[in-house]
């Protein structure tokens, strides 16, 4: 559409005023980006200790204002995890159901971090 005839002359534009160091490269080539998050499965049975959290991430993160929990970390299941970019899109967004137990009051909008 418009935008893709106006974004190749607009960084011409930009690079003749604006020039590159000589020993600078732009990679464009299309590729994922590394993860921001690492997800551990566990078991059923699993158990977080105070200690083992103590030794994880979930102690230096702060849930925000009226977040569930106080800064509790809470299972779920992953129902579902579903890529809903194209395979061949450079960024891999996915639509994840989880399942809280049943305790955790959820509503429609609610977003789980």
């Amino acid at each position: 559409g418009d935008f893709d005839n106006w974004i190749e002359p607009f960084w011409k534009a930009v690079f003749l005023r604006y020039p590159l160091p000589s020993n600078f490269g732009i990679d464009d080539s299309p590729r994922l980006s590394e993860p921001k998050y690492v997800v551990r499965f566990e078991s059923e049975t699993t158990n977080i200790t105070d200690e083992e959290a103590d030794t994880n991430f979930y102690r230096t993160l702060k849930a925000p204002l009226g977040a569930y929990g106080n800064d509790q970390v809470m299972l779920g299941e992953i129902k579902s995890n579903k890529r809903i970019t194209a395979p061949d899109w450079e960024q891999d967004v996915r639509h994840i159901e989880i399942e809280l137990p049943s305790e955790v009051d959820y509503a429609a909008g609610d977003i789980a971090v």
